[in-house]
């Protein structure tokens, strides 16, 4: 994350005694071996880098070993989280645009690549990028190659978390330090007794950050036992959260829907994109593609790809090779069956869908610049990013009518049900053709697309963290 955002001075103005914020990296620690980041492991990854930062605490990082939440060495964390920002910025940058070219065969197109950013050879040591300049990935140059700690990717947790909080907590609060706890990934949620015995330390606020309440809403999207797990991450808030940050409106309405009892602060407050989307020229372009839309998503029931790939069959039945095409961007998941049959099996569609699992974010960015639309039929969201990405891009959006992409869209894509086969088909057909009068009314309205953006997100978080330091 290369956004500047200013401090956030969580020190109250009629006392210098500065807070203690306990931010929780297990997750992080938990994906050191990741070769590339999930959705909440981006969203981990830049919170720990902002709490890191920007905000003017006593930051303590923690971690979840031994059936309790424990210290991290801090010079160890700061490492880990530096370690790991530069080697997932090299996991979203293309340095070779390999998968780029075999889209643009499979579209018909020519790849131009940009001239300000060159195509580069894979080195002998590994490169990664970092805004524009290259960095010496991990394990180069000075760096252990054995990963942050020093003793090996495979490290237990209990190498990272040794001290207990206990001393720590009682200390800040001796000398009339508010406490913050924060994790803003799930993880571990669903352990109950873990914030139970950090409530019997003292004081502390607890700060969650919840993504979607889906395995509760929509459990036949889930795979078996995420219902349960999620239920009890729920009622982990319920009992002991202080504030809850969640990723959009909707998904705040959806988790009070599952909380009663106590009073809870719930911040909404969209999430930041990376800076490929918007702020980084383009590896280059493609030059007389045929005319295609993407799908950007993991490949599973939720998001509704059996349904699209139908569409499909039926377009191309009807129009032939003149029929638009598909990218289907995104790894294969769960409750998906049936619709990796299609991709597999289906004949009538073969030529005119591609699915392409390896994309990086450069690569990405490339692909949505030159489609028609992107395309996102989903039954259930907690936020919609991927339609975030193609408008920040000023790319139109089709997308479902449910609530969290609406709110998402700002009022600017097409949104139908996610069952209207017809008018599905419709509006695709009308955004394929060049000449298309509805694709132009929608280009118009992306121009008033406000982006999302990290400072944003953090300012609302900021203020949230500000009110929980003030004394009672």
């Amino acid at each position: 994350m290369n956004e500047q955002i200013g401090p956030t001075d969580l020190t109250p103005s009629t006392d210098t005694t500065r807070p203690l914020v306990l931010f929780d990296i297990s997750r992080l620690i938990s994906r050191v071996k990741r070769a590339a980041p999930t959705g909440i492991d981006r969203v981990e990854l830049a919170f720990a880098n902002w709490v890191m930062r920007d905000v003017d605490a006593d930051v303590r990082f923690v971690a979840v070993t031994g059936g309790e939440i424990r210290a991290v060495t801090d010079v160890l964390a700061r490492r880990l989280i530096r370690w790991i920002s530069r080697s997932w910025a090299g996991a979203g940058t293309s340095v070779n645009a390999r998968e780029i070219l075999d889209v643009a065969r499979f579209l018909n197109a020519t790849w131009q690549p940009n001239v300000e950013r060159p195509v580069r050879q894979l080195p002998e040591k590994p490169v990664v990028f970092i805004g524009e300049e290259p960095v010496v990935a991990p394990g180069e140059d000075g760096e252990d190659p054995r990963g942050p700690s020093g003793f090996g990717l495979a490290n237990p947790v209990r190498l990272w978390a040794r001290r207990r909080v206990r001393r720590i907590v009682l200390n800040a609060e001796q000398r009339g330090a508010r406490v913050i706890y924060m994790n803003v990934s799930h993880h571990h949620l669903e352990k109950r007794h873990l914030f139970a015995h950090l409530r019997h330390l003292g004081n502390v606020h607890i700060t969650f950050l919840i993504h979607d309440v889906i395995p509760l809403d929509f459990p036949e999207y889930c795979r078996d036992g995420d219902a349960e797990k999620h239920s009890k991450r729920v009622r982990t808030v319920a009992d002991f959260a202080d504030t809850v940050i969640v990723n959009s409106h909707d998904t705040g309405r959806r988790l009070r829907d599952h909380i009663d009892g106590r009073p809870i602060n719930v911040v909404p407050a969209h999430l930041g994109l990376e800076p490929q989307f918007g702020r980084r020229k383009p590896l280059g372009r493609l030059i007389g593609a045929d005319p295609y839309f993407v799908i950007v998503s993991t490949i599973e029931a939720r998001k509704n790809h059996l349904f699209l790939l139908k569409v499909w069959r039926k377009i191309v039945e009807e129009h032939g090779e003149k029929a638009p095409k598909l990218v289907v961007v995104g790894r294969r998941g769960w409750e998906a069956e049936a619709a990796i049959d299609m991709l597999e099996r289906c004949r009538s569609i073969k030529g005119h869908v591609l699915e392409s699992s390896n994309l990086s974010d450069d690569e990405l960015v490339v692909l949505l610049n030159g489609a028609r639309a992107a395309l996102m039929p989903s039954f259930a969201e907690g936020f919609g990013l991927p339609i975030a990405e193609a408008l920040t891009l000023g790319v139109p959006v089709i997308a479902s009518d449910i609530p969290a992409l609406v709110e998402v869209g700002q009022g600017i894509p097409e949104h139908l049900d996610p069952l209207d086969g017809i008018g599905w088909r419709q509006v695709i057909l009308d955004y394929a053709d060049p000449d298309s009068p509805r694709r132009a009314t929608q280009m118009e309205r992306v121009a008033r697309f406000q982006r999302y953006g990290w400072d944003k997100h953090f300012e609302a978080v900021g203020a949230a963290l500000q009110l929980a330091a003030k004394p009672d």
